[in-house]
């Protein structure tokens, strides 16, 4: 970012360089306007003015809506906008205030400015009158003299801090099922040099909305994550009502897996979804004979090659269920081995993703390490030594290197 050639000027804070226009007038401005008594540079200095700081409100709208769509916490987010409203609006008070729908009432989610601790008691009242008046009717509300208003100039708040300014903005967001009343954004000043006016107002009505838009969007996926959570949840505890032999495995594997797919540089969602394949790799087990399932002895080659259709299973199993693609596109890997001689289509290479190769990986390695009713737990040196050899054929040679190293550094997860 450009240097501020003026810095003793606050005439062209924030101004997007490239826009030219405006800097053109600014330049004209400083032309023309040798004599500041001239009653018509007054009137050029006061639309450049005017138009620099619509230019930088309007950047700072455009700027909170590019940084919502790529945000991971769009909370975040919003603190930092707000913050940059309040320079705009010269609010010495900006707060978010959520609706708790089971406490009816409005609720600080956000503070920026003045004590870091959340306003409580008096101190929310005039946040509790005007705020909720904004909220109930769904309407900006101004008041740029809050002294001069009987309903509100005694308050304890106004009295205690002195307010002179308020600005509430409503949170509302449009959704399938018609308005979502969210909550306010509520802006206060003492300082008597500025009282918010209409311009403000539509700041803040533009930044309500950006908010109310990102913080909707944000429950849905929450919802809709529980949701997912919980499904997937449901399917692994009917596989361990079947086999006890394996509860836990699954819980483990996705440890595992997490762990490597974070160590080998994963993006997050990449992490979510790994996690979640981990967990269905064994779901189709549920229709394996539990004959088969629970044998203590060697299998027969029709057990070995019946108990190996729980891939397809498992992949029929989460075919069904829309939300879980991704993790569908993982599952159709674990089986599968780097050199194509695995199940059951016989995939290799870069035809597998790398998050298949990491679940096979966990689950082989929690294979070894736990005891299962056929066998006794491998001691690591061991289970090593059968990854080791085995790279490069079964199991992807980079995957291995990270897997061995993530458990050199972290160790096992413990078996039950």
């Amino acid at each position: 970012m450009a240097e501020n050639p003026n810095p003793e000027s606050e005439l062209l804070l924030g101004l997007n360089p490239g826009d030219e226009a405006l800097q053109a007038l600014k330049e004209l401005e400083e032309k023309i306007c040798g004599d500041k008594s001239d009653p018509l540079c007054a009137r050029v200095r006061h639309a450049v003015e005017h138009l620099a700081e619509h230019s930088e409100r309007a950047h700072i709208v455009a700027r909170c809506a590019s940084n919502l769509v790529r945000a991971e916490k769009p909370i975040d987010v919003l603190e930092t906008t707000l913050f940059d409203a309040m320079r705009l609006t010269e609010a010495e008070r900006g707060y978010i205030l959520m609706w708790n729908e089971s406490r009816q009432a409005l609720e600080p989610a956000t503070i920026e400015g003045g004590s870091s601790k959340a306003p409580t008691g008096d101190d929310l009242e005039i946040c509790n009158t005007i705020a909720k008046k904004a909220f109930d009717t769904g309407k900006v509300i101004i008041n740029p003299n809050v002294q001069t208003d009987p309903e509100f100039k005694h308050a304890s708040s106004v009295v205690a801090f002195q307010i002179l300014s308020v600005l509430v903005a409503p949170l509302i967001a449009e959704t399938d099922k018609g308005q979502q009343k969210l909550g306010v954004v509520y802006l206060d000043s003492r300082a008597a040099k500025h009282l918010f006016v209409d311009d403000d107002a539509e700041l803040m009505q533009a930044f309500a909305a950006l908010a109310a838009i990102s913080i909707a969007h944000l429950r849905m996926v929450r919802q809709l994550r529980n949701a997912y959570r919980e499904t997937v949840n449901a399917l692994v505890r009917a596989l361990e009502a079947k086999d006890k032999y394996t509860r836990g495995h699954s819980e483990r594997v996705a440890e595992y897996s997490v762990r490597c797919g974070r160590a080998m540089g994963l993006s997050e969602d990449r992490i979510v979804m790994l996690e979640s394949a981990a967990l269905l790799h064994d779901i189709g087990k549920i229709g394996i004979r539990e004959a088969v399932l629970l044998k203590p002895g060697r299998l027969t080659d029709e057990e070995y090659e019946h108990i190996k259709l729980h891939a397809e299973l498992s992949e029929d199993i989460v075919r069904g269920l829309s939300f879980l693609v991704d993790e569908l596109a993982i599952l159709s890997g674990s089986q599968e081995h780097y050199d194509g001689s695995g199940y059951p289509r016989g995939t290799k290479g870069d035809e597998i993703s790398i998050e298949g190769y990491i679940v096979q990986t966990a689950d082989a390695w929690d294979a070894m390490t736990s005891t299962r009713v056929y066998r006794v737990a491998m001691p690591n040196e061991k289970a090593i030594a059968e990854l080791k050899k085995y790279s490069g054929t079964q199991f992807h040679p980079e995957v291995v290197e990270s897997f061995l190293k993530m458990i050199e550094e972290e160790g096992n997860i413990p078996s039950e």
